[in-house]
């Protein structure tokens, strides 16, 4: 590793290698500290970036093994990005809520919970119609085709409205016999175990051929 006129080291050394316990500064600001093995990252260390976010993580020979990346705020990065804030049940962010930050102002905002057709999904700018896997604005106009990831973020951040119950179709409805996006994972479901139960016939077929 070679140091620049800016970027600088700080730490223990052995036969002029860095060596040991240290602090690496990088020209952009971004600084590891930690462990090093002969002039490369080399255990556990952490990267501190100039926003504030840090990784923790493990090196070998220089190169990242494993980690965990935590915003400024505290909140530690998942994948798949599956936490419990922003959501439409509580649209705070996770420094709001971890410090019990309220917004007396949320009830003023026209945009929140806006009405949106059944079986459709909120998504702020619009509604997400999965039977037609397109975004509407919230006058019924197309806007776009969200990709996978939007999509999923969407089915699971988003405010979903559901179905009505039919009085006259009470049991159908009850179970969401008529609900476009129930009836989309149903099909799903029923084709996996369809594909299920060819592989098993082939499978014993196989067998009592054999």
């Amino acid at each position: 590793m070679n140091l620049s006129k800016i970027s600088k080291y700080e730490g223990d050394y052995l036969a002029n290698w860095y060596h040991g316990k240290g602090k690496y500064t990088f020209d952009n600001g971004v600084i590891y500290e930690g462990e090093f093995y002969k002039g490369e990252f080399h255990g556990e260390g952490i990267m501190s970036y100039p926003n504030g976010g840090k990784y923790k993580g493990t090196w070998k020979n220089g190169i990242l093994q494993n980690g965990d990346y935590i915003f400024k705020d505290g909140l530690n990065y998942k994948e798949p990005a599956r936490w419990d804030y922003c959501t439409h049940k509580d649209r705070r962010f996770y420094y709001e809520i971890v410090n019990n930050i309220k917004n007396p102002e949320v009830s003023n905002y026209s945009e929140l919970n806006k009405e949106i057709p059944e079986s459709c999904y909120d998504t702020g700018d619009g509604y997400y119609d999965p039977e037609k896997g397109m975004i509407f604005s919230y006058d019924q106009k197309f806007l776009r085709y969200p990709n996978e990831d939007e999509e999923e973020w969407i089915k699971l951040k988003c405010r979903y409205n559901p179905s009505k119950i039919d009085p006259s179709n009470y049991n159908n409805e009850m179970f969401g016999y008529n609900d476009e996006v129930i009836k989309n994972v149903m099909r799903e479901y029923k084709f996996k175990n369809y594909k299920m139960a060819q592989g098993n016939l082939n499978t014993i077929k196989e067998k009592n051929d054999y």
